[in-house]
C-alpha cells in the first residue's frame, strides 16, 4: 500500500466575513428584510475584510460552503444569509448542522436576486446552546461562491456578540452535505441569522434526541444496481475516457474499463464491465475519478450501477471504483467479483443504500476490502450498505493512515460481515498518526462468515496498544450483533 497525498487546488479562496449587528446605528447597513428584523439581534457581512464588494472565486464545482461559530447566549437559529455572485447559479439549499455533522435544519432558497445577499428562512427555528459550536452552511451547485483567504488567521475571530465566527468550512459533493474542510484560514461570507432568547422566562432545553435503533434489513445484489429498475440495457459506444463536462451515461451496457476526467458526471441504470488486466490484476479499474494526485474532475454521481468483471474472468480489476477526484455520490450501487470494491484518495464520497461483497481473491493479491482508504482520504459517508468480504482477509471498512491520517468519517447504519476483522480503524502507535474525526454509529456486525463477523473478530485497532479512541474526536456509539441489542466496543 503506497501513500495517496491529496493536492486541493492552490487557488481555493475564500473571503474575510466581517460581521455586525443589524441593530441600533448600524441598522441602515443593510436593509431590514420585515418589520421584525429591527427588533432581533441578527448578522450579515459588513464589508468584508479585503473589499467592499464580495469576489468570485472562479470555481464552477458543486460545493457546499459555510462557517463554524458560537453564540455566547442561548437563542435560536431562524435562518442562513449568504452573499451571492453573479455566477453562483443553481438552486441552493441552506443547512444549519451540529458540530459532528447531524443536520438541525434545512431548506431551499426559492426567491433570489441576481446577486447580492439572500437569506432563507426556516420553516421551525433551531435553538442553539451558548458554547456550542454550529456550522451554517449552504450548497453552490455551479460554484463561483464568494470568498476571501486569511480571514480567521492568528486565531482571529469573526462576527458581533453574541455570535462568533472562528473557522470557514467547505466540502465538494454532488448535493448538499456537511461541510468540514478548510483551507487557507478562509470565509465564505455564510452567516447565521440567530435570535436572542429573552432573559426570563428561562428557556425550556432541547430534549436530547432518542438514538436511532440499528436498521434489521440491508441492500443486497436484488436491491442495488440496474436490474431492479426494469430497464433493458443497450450497447454502450461511447469513449472509455470520459472528457466532457456533464456527460449521462444511462441505461447501458458499458464493456470497457472508464477514466473519468471529467466534472459532473452521471452514470446511472447501467452495467459496466472491465475484462482487461492480467491473473494476478495489476490495479486495473473498473471505474477510476481522475488522474493520481491532481483531483481532476469533481462531481461524479453513480446511481443503480452493477460493476463488475464479465463472469469467468480471473484477471483484471483491482479495485471496483477508484475516486482520486472530489465530491462523489454513489447510491444502490453494486460491486462484486473484484479483489477490491471502492478505494477513496480523494476528498467528499458518499455511499448509500449499496452492496459491495462477493469480492474475489486473485492470486499475489493481499488485500481484500469492500472499502478501503490508505490516508489522507477526508468527507467519507457511508450508510446504510451491506459491506462483504467472504474470505479471512483483510476488512469491510480499511482505514489505513499511512502517510496522513483519514478524518471526518460518518459509517453508519451498515450491515458489515466477513475478512479479517469487519473494519479497520487502525493506525500503529509510534509510527502512525491515528484517525480523526471518525464516526462510528448504529452499525450491525453479522456472522455470515465468521462467529466473530471476522475470522480475528469484530475490530482490528492497530498493534503497540494503539486503541481506536486515540484519535481526537472519534465516536463509537451503538453497533451490535446482528440480531441482539449486545454492543460491539472498538477496543
Amino acid at each position: 500500500m503506497n501513500p495517496i497525498t491529496l493536492r486541493i487546488r492552490p487557488s481555493r479562496a475564500v473571503l474575510a466575513l466581517s460581521l455586525v449587528a443589524v441593530s441600533g446605528s448600524l441598522a441602515g447597513l443593510f436593509p431590514a428584510t420585515s418589520a421584525s428584523a429591527l427588533t432581533r439581534t441578527s448578522f450579515s457581512d459588513g464589508g468584508g475584510a479585503t473589499s467592499s464588494t464580495p469576489q468570485d472565486d472562479g470555481d464552477p464545482a458543486s460545493v457546499e460552503v459555510g462557517v463554524r461559530f458560537s453564540t455566547s447566549t442561548s437563542g435560536t437559529v431562524t435562518g442562513v444569509r449568504f452573499y451571492k455572485t453573479v455566477g453562483n447559479t443553481g438552486t441552493h439549499v441552506a443547512n444549519l448542522w451540529s458540530s459532528t455533522g447531524a443536520l438541525l435544519a434545512s431548506g431551499t432558497v426559492t426567491t433570489e436576486t441576481a446577486s447580492g445577499w439572500q437569506s432563507l428562512s426556516f420553516a421551525k427555528p433551531v435553538n442553539v446552546t451558548a458554547g456550542t459550536t454550529y456550522v451554517a452552511s449552504y450548497f453552490a451547485p455551479k460554484g463561483h461562491y464568494a470568498t476571501s483567504q486569511y480571514a480567521f488567521s492568528a486565531g482571529r475571530t469573526l462576527g458581533a456578540a453574541p455570535v462568533t465566527e472562528t473557522t470557514g468550512v467547505f466540502r465538494y459533493a454532488g448535493s448538499s452535505a456537511f461541510p468540514s474542510s478548510s483551507w487557507r484560514d478562509s470565509t465564505y461570507y455564510v452567516d447565521p441569522v440567530f435570535v436572542a432568547a429573552p432573559s426570563t422566562p428561562t428557556p425550556t432545553p432541547t430534549p436530547t434526541p432518542t438514538p436511532t435503533p440499528p436498521s434489521t434489513t440491508f441492500p443486497t445484489p436484488t436491491s442495488a444496481g440496474w436490474q431492479h429498475t426494469g430497464v433493458t440495457l443497450q450497447p454502450y459506444t461511447g469513449p472509455s475516457t470520459i472528457t466532457t463536462p456533464g456527460t449521462v451515461i444511462d441505461g447501458k451496457d458499458v464493456r470497457t474499463c472508464l477514466q473519468i476526467d471529467a466534472s459532473n458526471v452521471t452514470i446511472r441504470n447501467s452495467r459496466i464491465q472491465c475484462a482487461s488486466g492480467s491473473s494476478t490484476g495489476g490495479g486495473t479499474m473498473i471505474v477510476q475519478q481522475g488522474s493520481a494526485y491532481n483531483g481532476s474532475a469533481t462531481g461524479l454521481t453513480l446511481t443503480d450501477v452493477e460493476i463488475t468483471r464479465p463472469a469467468g474472468n480471473n484477471g483484471g480489476a483491482d479495485y471496483g471504483v477508484l475516486l482520486y477526484g472530489r465530491g462523489v455520490t454513489m447510491t444502490r450501487v453494486y460491486i462484486h467479483n473484484v479483489t477490491s470494491g471502492v478505494h477513496f484518495s480523494g476528498s467528499g464520497a458518499t455511499i448509500t443504500d449499496s452492496y459491495i461483497g462477493q469480492l474475489v481473491n486473485i492470486s499475489g493479491q493481499d488485500h481484500n476490502d469492500a472499502v478501503i482508504a490508505n490516508g489522507g482520504a477526508t468527507n467519507v459517508v457511508l450508510r446504510h450498505n451491506t459491506l462483504e468480504v467472504p474470505i479471512n482477509q483483510t476488512t469491510p471498512i480499511a482505514m489505513y493512515p499511512e502517510g496522513t491520517p483519514n478524518s471526518y468519517w460518518t459509517i453508519n447504519n451498515n450491515l458489515l460481515n466477513g475478512g479479517g476483522y469487519c473494519i479497520y480503524p487502525s493506525y500503529t502507535k509510534g509510527s502512525e498518526q491515528p484517525n480523526h474525526h471518525i464516526t462510528v454509529t448504529n452499525n450491525v456486525f453479522g456472522k455470515k462468515f465468521f462467529t466473530g463477523c471476522g475470522a480475528g473478530g469484530p475490530v482490528n485497532t492497530g498493534p503497540n496498544g494503539a486503541r481506536f479512541s486515540d484519535g481526537a474526536a472519534n465516536v463509537w456509539s451503538n453497533n451490535v450483533w446482528q440480531g441482539t441489542t449486545t454492543a460491539v466496543t472498538a477496543n
